[in-house]
């Protein structure tokens, strides 16, 4: 849908190219077998109120549900750090992330809750999913620091895992890091599997 730092729909000029962008994304999604699309807001706009670009995220959502719905794809929005990642980026927090989910008020319209983003930009990521969950259609992990595979930083997976889990979420929880340097692909898969069980 574009780069993080060029251009995003919580800008109402850009809600045409992002109606398209997002029929690019469901044609890709379907042939690929995905159910999920994903969309960035783009960066904050400098002297732009914090609700008018909600606003603008909530009409783009709007527009593009219809072709969702239609599609049986969710698109989600990915929250994303500003303090080590994506410095500049609008849509940070869980909270406007769920906030935009409930004002959009559409069952194909979600966000991503990555737990590499949110351990940075809020940590609380037990608190957080069990509070979200109605509005998460989608997780993205990775370890942090670092963003490498589980058990190189401070998250502690297998309890994550449990708890995404325990919320009767059954969808796909998708990787997503570079495996740290010399460590044999298996060893990963070990990894991965351990934080399966609990």
């Amino acid at each position: 849908m574009g780069t993080i730092n060029d251009w995003g729909p919580n800008d109402p000029a850009n809600h045409p190219r992002f109606v398209e962008a997002v029929k690019v994304g469901i044609a890709q999604a379907k042939a690929i077998g995905s159910k999920r699309v994903l969309s960035l807001s783009g960066p904050a706009r400098a002297g732009v109120s914090k609700e008018e670009q909600m606003d603008a995220l909530v009409k783009a959502g709007k527009l593009v549900a219809p072709l969702l719905e239609e599609a049986g794809i969710v698109m989600v929005w990915e929250t994303l750090n500003v303090l080590v990642s994506h410095p500049g980026y609008f849509l940070v927090y869980s909270a406007d992330g769920s906030d935009l989910v409930k004002r959009t008020d559409h069952p194909n319209v979600k966000f991503l809750f990555d737990i590499f983003h949110q351990q940075i930009s809020e940590g609380n990521l037990i608190l957080n999913i069990r509070k979200y969950i109605n509005e998460i259609g989608h997780f993205h992990f990775a370890d942090n620091p670092g963003r490498h595979q589980p058990g190189t930083g401070e998250i502690n997976y297998k309890n994550v895992f449990k708890a995404i889990y325990e919320t009767g979420y059954r969808d796909i929880v998708a990787c997503e890091f570079g495996i740290t340097k010399g460590t044999p692909t298996e060893e990963v898969l070990a990894v991965l599997a351990e934080c399966d069980r609990w």
